[in-house]
């Protein structure tokens, strides 16, 4: 049965996903259609075994999943369907022993995968900033106003854009102060408000489905990637 279950879960985390990154829209339906095929996974184990595996695990999976991915949410950190993703996947696949984990949360240890991930980006953002700058690029100019401290953010943030249509899905690094050009350093942004123009600081729209995949995947064949970072902290120590 865990067999279908991540088939299941794969099917569904990578069919978003090439919505997500299409056009940032993930309609209703596939999570209402595949959180009742997780229904149907519980249903079927009680009928066969009269319990559901770890029933307790599972229900708790599902209580502690389903608010915490709409307050995430709500706070703005992803989009609604990232929410419902977890929430799916809470139903599909509540409970998983993963190779390395903490608990067996499935849908948290995805969520907490797919965070790690996202925070590599700043490590490529940097890293084409400098080949743009060692190219001799200007990535500052018309910011010479702007205090050192936010120049070395920026380059953590995204980089300079020179012609960008609304459909490439990326957001504003920048604003207009007074006249001047100002980078915008806010984090949470309003993902329903792609930029369009040229000469631009911005930031790509993350299409987190896609880390979530990823996220999932990772917990398939390495495990919890806080688990493996404390493994490996805990041994340096020792």
């Amino acid at each position: 049965m865990i067999e279908y279950k991540i088939a299941v879960s794969l099917v569904i985390l990578v069919y978003a996903s090439y919505l997500d990154i299409k056009s940032r829209e993930v309609d209703d339906k596939p999570w209402v259609v595949f959180s009742l095929i997780g229904v149907s996974f519980m249903v079927y184990e009680f009928m066969i075994s009269g319990t559901v595996s770890d029933w307790f695990l599972v229900l708790f999976s599902i209580g502690i999943t389903a608010p915490l991915a709409f307050i995430l949410y709500y706070m703005g950190f992803y989009g609604g369907a990232d929410a419902k993703a977890l929430v799916t996947i809470s139903f599909i696949l509540p409970v998983y022993k993963s190779p390395i984990y903490l608990h067996t949360f499935a849908p948290l240890t995805v969520l907490t995968n797919a965070t790690v991930l996202v925070l590599a980006l700043p490590a490529y953002f940097l890293l084409r900033n400098s080949l743009s700058i060692i190219k001799g690029n200007s990535i500052f100019s018309g910011f010479e106003d702007e205090p050192w401290w936010k120049k070395v953010v920026v380059v953590f943030l995204g980089y300079r854009l020179r012609n960008v249509k609304e459909d490439d899905f990326y957001l504003s690094l920048e604003k207009t102060v007074d006249g001047k050009r100002r980078f915008d350093l806010t984090l949470l942004k309003d993902e329903d408000e792609f930029l369009h123009g040229k000469d631009i600081w911005g930031t790509p729209g993350i299409p987190l489905l896609l880390f979530m995949t990823g996220g999932f995947v990772a917990m398939l064949l390495f495990g919890d990637f806080v688990a493996i970072f404390l493994d490996i902290l805990i041994s340096a120590l020792i």
